[in-house]
């Protein structure tokens, strides 16, 4: 198994991983009943959704590190199963974050989509 990088930077092993096929755009029914169907690009985009879960507030803050630079530019992202893809952060898929508390302190789960570049 490959280790999980973003902006080929380690970070914690995801749980779960996804990858689904989408291709980009909006479906839309007018008034009298014309369907309107506008492709951002005709080329399907892989959508790739990551979970974590009881990550240590120093995995945490690492990885939530490498999220943030994938806001204003695309950053390979190389999953476990060795792929690798250049991604951009989901901006319309919400950051889930679940905080947990244990003996020792607090665990994080995260949940976390990109869109490929």
């Amino acid at each position: 198994m490959t280790l999980t990088k973003i902006n080929t930077v380690e970070v914690a092993e995801p749980y779960d991983f996804s990858a689904t096929i989408q291709r980009l755009g909006s479906l839309r029914r007018s008034a009298n009943g014309t369907v309107m169907l506008d492709y951002f690009t005709t080329t399907p985009k892989y959508k790739i959704k990551l979970q974590w879960r009881l990550l240590t507030s120093a995995e945490r803050a690492n990885l939530m590190t490498q999220i943030t630079t994938c806001v204003t530019g695309a950053r390979a992202l190389l999953l476990p199963d060795g792929r690798t893809f250049n991604v951009y952060l989901d901006v319309e898929s919400d950051i889930t974050e679940t905080l947990i508390r244990d003996a020792a302190g607090y665990k994080y789960n995260l949940s976390v989509s990109f869109i490929e570049a």
